[in-house]
């Protein structure tokens, strides 16, 4: 009888072998932990977690921000138009842009004689600004305040901006602008609505002033040329080609506010998408006939129906640069319609700032002191933002103190409010609030004087700024000036016990202990100056 028992296990096969060791590499890396120069710990980071537990009830109301439509052609392939422009300050219709360089389209007749090389300082053709005054590289500045730098560095050439005719363009792209007919919008790529293109480099945005109050306080006095106060529609996007989206928020988290709250539907754009539109504009045109009809630059250009192109260092060899060290002094020298806002150009701006920060007007104002006449008192506000509790220009300890001492006498001599305050120990929406409400802004030249952009402006509205003797820089003097309405706020400048304001302001300076700890200032001098603005009441403003 043949027996039951087991023989030797068989040997694996090759097969099984190979299925073996795929098999437990697999388990091995499905199941270790990554090293610290693991490559997935660089590229694949752990998603965040779903927070499903703070997902409203209900959903939110969302009420989207007024827009009025753009009143030009969208799509409509035609000549470029300036509309607007002082040096540094130009808006734009129909711009057009091809890997990386801007095409300003005209019919205008030639230069006599015909400029033959490109030439930055002289347009080709006439009535046309040159392009220095409407665009640069976007580097930085570089060299003493208000001085030039590097200008020959920054001066674009013809890789930045060109002027062509129609001609000349039909020729480079296929494209006849006279034409304005449907076929020609398959050669260009439209980007549609308002588009402003903020040219400067990351040096000066990084600052809540120069953001706000210099390069924002430009680009909307430029664009109130335009008319429409109240009614002008937020731009469709607002591009920085020389800036990533990392470097345009400010220590004080001001820039952010400002732009997210002022603007909550408008795109913002940065250098990475400006590249993607730089590629774009490189697609090669689809179509068997590009070879014979498409002109001899491959690719399809981006057209923008309307731009306002701000640009630092184009704006800084005008003459009301020279004059206040400040580029948002340029676009002063376009008109505004006379409308709805009487001058006050700015208030579209402060109005939305000021609502978003919970600031009532009404109660702002004063409590109603008749009723049926809506007549309403006044208690005047006076606020000094200290920087006593800052690390540079401080005034000196005794003399801080005598100045809380001489306007808390006034508090009680005139009824008013006072209130002493260092703005770091506020929130950002207190500071809006605060200064929103104050009648009198006091404090050492610094960024928190920036906030008299939310003051309302009436005939005792004032700031007072107070400078190491015979100091003296523009930036919330000319701010304050030009704000509208009547004149703006009336500013002065305090150098210890002498009180300085326009038109006998001096020059800018920066003399040793500007930026010091030791500012002197005389308390009865900046209250006798308050005294006589809160006193003001049955006087005109010389203001």
């Amino acid at each position: 009888m043949a027996s039951h028992g087991h023989g030797p296990t068989p040997a694996p096969t090759i097969r099984e072998m190979v299925f073996v060791v795929v098999f437990l590499a697999l388990l091995f890396f499905m199941f270790r932990q990554p090293s610290e120069d693991s490559f997935l710990l660089d590229y694949t980071p752990p998603l965040p977690p779903l927070k499903l537990d703070t997902r409203p009830s209900k959903p939110a109301h969302y009420i989207p921000h007024k827009t009025e439509p753009i009143t030009i052609k969208e799509g409509l392939v035609r000549e470029t138009t300036i509309l607007k422009h002082v040096p540094g300050w130009t808006i734009l219709d129909s711009l057009y842009m091809h890997n990386g360089t801007y095409y300003v389209v005209t019919s205008n007749p030639p230069t006599v004689p015909p400029q033959t090389d490109y030439d930055p300082q002289e347009s080709p053709f006439l009535h046309l600004p040159p392009p220095k005054a409407i665009l640069s590289k976007g580097y930085d500045v570089y060299g003493a305040r208000g001085g030039m730098g590097n200008e020959p560095m920054r001066v674009p050439d013809e890789h930045d901006l060109r002027y062509v005719s129609t001609a000349e363009f039909q020729k480079l792209f296929g494209i006849d602008v006279a034409a304005n007919e449907d076929p020609e919008e398959w050669r260009v790529h439209t980007v549609p609505g308002l588009t402003f293109i903020l040219n400067d480099s990351p040096q000066f945005i990084t600052h809540y002033y120069h953001f706000c109050a210099e390069l924002w306080f430009g680009v909307w006095r430029t664009y109130a040329s335009l008319g429409g106060g109240h009614k002008l529609p937020p731009p469709t996007r607002v591009l920085f080609p020389n800036l990533d989206s990392a470097h345009w928020r400010d220590y004080a988290n001001m820039n952010q506010l400002f732009m997210r709250s002022l603007l909550p539907s408008t795109q913002m754009l940065f250098s990475h998408d400006w590249y993607d539109w730089v590629s774009l504009s490189n697609v090669h045109q689809a179509t068997s006939e590009s070879r014979d009809d498409g002109g001899i630059m491959k690719g399809k250009p981006i057209l923008f129906p309307r731009v306002l192109i701000a640009d630092r260092s184009a704006a800084m060899p005008a003459f009301n640069y020279q004059r206040f060290q400040r580029t948002a002094a340029v676009p002063f020298g376009l008109l505004i319609p006379h409308g709805e806002e009487r001058g006050d150009w700015w208030s579209p701006v402060r109005d939305a700032i000021r609502a978003f920060a919970g600031l009532d007007d009404e109660s702002a104002d004063g409590p109603l002191e008749n009723h049926e006449t809506q007549q309403r008192t006044t208690r005047p506000v006076v606020t000094y933002l200290s920087r006593q509790d800052w690390n540079r220009r401080k005034l000196k300890t005794e003399d801080h103190e005598r100045l809380v001492s001489e306007l808390r006498q006034l508090e009680t001599e005139l009824g008013i409010e006072v209130i002493v305050v260092s703005a770091e120990n506020l929130s950002r929406w207190e500071q809006i609030r605060l200064v929103g409400r104050s009648t009198i802004l006091i404090g050492v030249h610094g960024n928190g004087l920036t906030a008299e952009l939310w003051m309302n402006l009436g005939f005792r509205s004032t700031v007072i700024e107070i400078f190491y003797p015979k100091g003296w820089a523009h930036d919330y003097e000319y701010t304050a000036r030009a704000m509208g309405a009547g004149g703006g706020l009336k500013h002065y400048g305090v150098w210890n016990d002498q009180v300085v304001t326009a038109p006998g302001f001096p020059p800018p300076s920066y003399p040793p202990g500007f930026q010091g700890n030791e500012i002197p200032v005389d308390g009865m001098t900046v209250a006798n100056l308050v005294r006589n603005r809160i006193t003001a009441a049955d006087e005109l403003d010389d203001g």
